[in-house]
């Protein structure tokens, strides 16, 4: 702010202007100012020197906004030259179960996140897709779906067991384990299955089974949110379908519950996707 004020008799000199390089950040800024006039012995300033008081309040441009499963064009907001995004890919779908086996949980969707620079009023293209093997994208940054492990199978003939997690932003889990969150791997897995009557029962042990790999990298939004997020392995507790991921976050979705021989049921499909898009205070990291 300048030291001296027009007072009807000198405008203000432009040498004494000092302006603030620093951001200012959103809220009520308070100002002080003098009047004064050079003389030859030095600066008589107006009155008794009390200064000038004022308040400023200060407003920025700042918003968000969430694009769900779809397509389109996002227009950039007038006076909006920076975004800061999060791209979440759909979640891969949960294995079936088959022959004893449950499935594997899918792994979430991979996440990414950065800036953009843009002008007001650009158009930026995107896509959040419903259906598995597509990558959510904007602007032509794209972060690919979560992948659906193999279908739940044990085959007596050479002890196989195919039933792993997918690997995703988190990985999903295998038969027996845990799924990934915030970008881990899933964990776990059970490596033998007994299967037939009580009292004649017998034991296959697995090969080929591991948990989904995950990102190795935070999957946590600047805006606090976890995204996806593995899927769960199914159980042999019963004959089920396995849960959807949930939409918008890019979950992985759970594998089937399979506990007898005969036709396999599904794993649930992934969770949905989105794109999240900040402006101004609403990137918070303070600029």
């Amino acid at each position: 702010m300048p030291d001296g004020i027009y007072d009807g008799f000198m405008p203000v000199d432009t040498a004494d202007v000092h302006y603030e390089t620093r951001p200012l950040q959103e809220g009520l800024l308070y100002i002080r100012a003098y009047s004064y006039v050079e003389t030859n012995q030095g600066r008589w300033y107006d009155y008794d020197g009390t200064p000038v008081y004022t308040t400023v309040q200060v407003t920025g441009i700042s918003g968000s906004v969430t694009l769900g499963a779809g397509a389109g064009t996002w227009i950039v907001p007038e006076g909006v030259r920076r975004i800061r995004y999060v791209l979440v890919g759909r979640g891969g779908d949960g294995g079936s179960g088959n022959y004893y086996v449950p499935g594997g949980g899918g792994g979430g969707g991979y996440f990414t996140t950065g800036y953009m620079d843009v002008s007001p009023g650009q158009s930026l293209p995107w896509v959040v897709p419903t259906g598995q093997g597509q990558g959510t994208s904007l602007n032509g940054i794209v972060a690919q779906g979560g992948r659906s492990p193999g279908n739940g199978m044990f085959s007596r003939g050479n002890n196989a067991h195919y039933g792993e997690g997918g690997d995703g932003g988190s990985g999903g889990a295998a038969y027996g384990g845990t799924p990934g969150t915030n970008g881990s791997d899933g964990v776990g897995v059970i490596s033998s299955v007994s299967v037939g009557r009580r009292g004649d029962k017998e034991t296959y042990y697995m090969v080929g089974i591991r948990p989904g790999y995950g990102q190795h990298s935070t999957t946590i939004g600047f805006n606090g949110v976890l995204y996806s997020g593995g899927g769960g392995a199914g159980t042999k507790s019963g004959n089920a379908p396995g849960a959807a991921g949930v939409n918008g976050l890019g979950n992985g979705g759970n594998g089937a519950n399979h506990s007898s021989l005969g036709a396999g049921y599904n794993g649930g499909q992934g969770g949905t996707g989105c794109i999240y898009i900040a402006w101004g205070s609403s990137m918070n990291d303070g600029s």
